[in-house]
């Protein structure tokens, strides 16, 4: 019996644990909290850290043109949504935006990479900027222009998704 028990600890450890013991996250130890990145990053691009929402989540950083989530890069996909609660609930002149935290670029990169081409094939409006110890510039940034978007406010009313339509290869 007792073995039995030791047998079902195991295999149930074995299947929820199985994702953190992959040999990538043993390696990963994080340098700086995200916190720190986002202070860093967010001041100088005069923005301000922690602002509450109307529906008091708060995004990690505003700036004048932006509303942004930060994240560690192997939790890419995690940002998408976030970063479009956050332009959701904040008023419609900001763009939402992703600052992805590379630490290690041998292993972060193929998650940059990841993050913008979901972005690119659901033709998806959220500036990205790579950040962190483990890059070499100081922020690489991937900003979309939003296609049909005419007047250049960052959104596609009706007349311009019309006007898109008419005008691309969907058009017969």
């Amino acid at each position: 019996m007792r073995k039995l028990i030791q047998l079902i600890t195991i295999a149930v450890l074995f299947f929820t644990v199985k994702e953190p013991l992959c040999e990538e996250y043993i390696q990963r130890a994080r340098r700086y909290p995200e916190s720190w990145y986002q202070e860093i990053w967010c001041d100088a691009h005069n923005g301000l850290t922690e602002v509450y929402l109307t529906d008091n989540t708060r995004a990690d950083c505003v700036t004048s043109t932006h509303v942004i989530e930060f994240d560690f890069a192997d939790k890419w996909y995690e940002s998408i949504a976030q970063s479009l609660h956050y332009a959701l609930h904040y008023d419609k002149i900001r763009q939402p935006g992703i600052v992805l935290i590379i630490e290690d670029s041998s292993i972060d990169e193929k998650f940059w990479n990841r993050l913008n081409n979901l972005l690119d094939a659901y033709h998806m409006s959220i500036d990205t900027w790579k950040y962190g110890v483990g890059i070499t510039e100081v922020s690489k940034e991937r900003l979309t222009p939003i296609i049909g978007d005419i007047n250049s406010d960052n959104r596609i009313g009706l007349e311009e998704a019309i006007h898109a339509l008419q005008h691309s290869s969907y058009a017969q």
